[in-house]
């Protein structure tokens, strides 16, 4: 638990640096790799909404499980996703996932 809000930093900080050599593997412009950093921003806002009012419905535990599920599936799967698209969308999952832990 102790290691929940350093998430949302790694998530970024860690992989900014890494978003040049992302755009030449996948053979991309920056700017679209630029994307991962905000739909990754844009869903974690709206799951904190989201899974606020959740979380006062079915439990705060719930929410956190399934938070914690949907970041390291989409963890998992983004080093293998094989397009940009993809990983756009994962990227988002694992802002979702990780708004459930906070």
């Amino acid at each position: 638990m102790i290691f929940i809000p350093f998430l949302m930093g790694i998530g970024i900080d860690l992989y900014v640096p890494s978003m040049p050599a992302i755009a030449n593997y996948y053979h991309v412009s920056a700017s679209l790799v630029q994307q991962t950093v905000g739909f990754f921003m844009f869903s974690y806002g709206i799951g904190q909404f989201i899974l606020g009012i959740l979380s006062d419905i079915i439990g705060r535990k719930k929410v956190i499980l399934g938070g914690a599920f949907c970041f390291t599936v989409a963890s998992i799967f983004s080093v293998f996703a094989p397009t940009i698209y993809l990983l756009i969308g994962l990227r988002f999952l694992q802002g979702f996932g990780l708004a459930g832990l906070g």
